[in-house]
């Protein structure tokens, strides 16, 4: 009668001890769960935030190259201002060398 409960007890404490280890492994699991599903959601938002980085870097690119080009035309603008203003130049110093 004796050694019955004491088998009892021990298959109690055994069963316990079973029902304990899976709810810890239930615990861990749910919270290895939140972790990552934190983790795909802070992934995701990095993601968007790489896109969203890489626009702004073609949009400026496109700025700078625009940029770039009328800076171009400014220059060839520039180039033939100079150029008239020279040949003006000339003209007024040969219309003056003629009236002499």
């Amino acid at each position: 009668r004796l050694e019955k409960i004491r088998k009892e007890a021990e298959e109690e404490g055994a069963r316990r001890q079973v029902e304990w280890l899976q709810e810890v492994e239930g615990r861990e699991s749910a919270m290895r769960s939140e972790m990552e599903r934190k983790a795909d959601i802070q992934a995701e938002a990095l993601r968007a935030e790489v896109l969203a980085a890489h626009g702004e870097a073609e949009k400026a690119e496109a700025q700078a190259e625009q940029a770039g080009r009328e800076a171009e035309e400014v220059k060839r603008a520039r180039d033939g201002l100079a150029t008239q203003a020279a040949a003006l130049a000339e003209a007024l110093h040969q219309a003056e060398a003629h009236q002499r």
